[in-house]
């Protein structure tokens, strides 16, 4: 009779276990949204002059960023700026991105276009102007706006 307590006591745990382990993972919350990995490059120094539409110059910008349901956006983010007609711009620079995110149809210059056509406008708290924009389908996207000019984009959609 302790034998048959102890195997189905084992027997519960590992069921338990197996049904623990298959729920969907959240590492940002269950609240989590979106989850996004990034990379932009601009290396050619035609292409990549300081313009309202390339804010950073010639350089690139890597990070991360999540968006929760209420459409709060938390991210870290570097880059790198050089050339750059403003000087805070040049050299290596760090940014903590705490704000709010925008549906949007609009697409930014230098992010590969969304399939439903549909964006997210990131925004720093604070600021009436985007700081970034992603797409609002998952998926990867990447693409080259000309010679030295790459982005990589990695949109997960938290269920």
């Amino acid at each position: 009779m302790h034998r048959l307590k102890i195997s189905l006591g084992v027997l519960s745990a590992i069921v338990a276990l197996v049904f623990v382990s298959a729920a969907p993972a959240a590492a940002y919350g269950n609240g989590a949204a979106y989850q996004v990995g990034l990379s932009l490059g601009c290396e050619n120094p035609v292409a990549c002059v300081a313009s309202p539409a390339n804010p950073f110059g010639i350089g690139g910008i890597w990070g991360w960023i999540t968006i929760d349901n209420a459409g709060n956006v938390d991210g870290q983010l570097e880059f790198q700026g050089h050339q750059n007609a403003n000087p805070a711009l040049n050299g290596a620079h760090h940014i903590s991105l705490s704000g709010f995110a925008v549906p949007t149809t609009f697409q930014a210059p230098f992010i590969p276009a969304d399939p439903d056509g549909r964006y997210l406008a990131i925004f720093q708290s604070g600021s009436s102007q985007p700081a970034f924009e992603i797409e609002a389908t998952g998926g990867h996207y990447s693409g080259e706006s000309g010679p030295g000019v790459h982005t990589s984009i990695q949109v997960n959609v938290l269920p």
